[in-house]
């Protein structure tokens, strides 16, 4: 990895690390992040226990992800708002 840093802090995300069940990768994708929950589980004794269960061993043990549904359209709301606003203020000037 060159530079853990992809982005600016003065503009909206738009890049990062793609990552897997092991962790962060070297690849880069083009896109924000979308907001995801990383909610732990405690160890299950047995493996056949574990599959029963559907849970993957996860960089920091076992773990499930969830996507957090609000933050995700919050952002996109924001986005769009964001956008109208300065049209309407450029159309305002002209």
């Amino acid at each position: 990895m060159k530079s853990p840093i992809l982005n600016s802090p003065y503009t909206e995300p738009n890049k990062h690390f793609k990552s897997d069940e092991r962790g962060l990768t070297d690849e880069v994708l083009e896109h924000r992040r979308p907001s995801i929950f990383y909610i732990p589980v405690p160890c299950v004794k047995t493996k056949q226990k574990q599959l029963e269960l559907n849970i993957s061993e996860g960089a920091f043990g076992s773990e499930l992800q969830r996507e957090n549904e609000f933050i995700n359209k919050a952002r996109a709301k924001i986005k769009n708002g964001t956008k109208t606003a300065i049209k309407s203020y450029i159309s305002d000037l002209g």
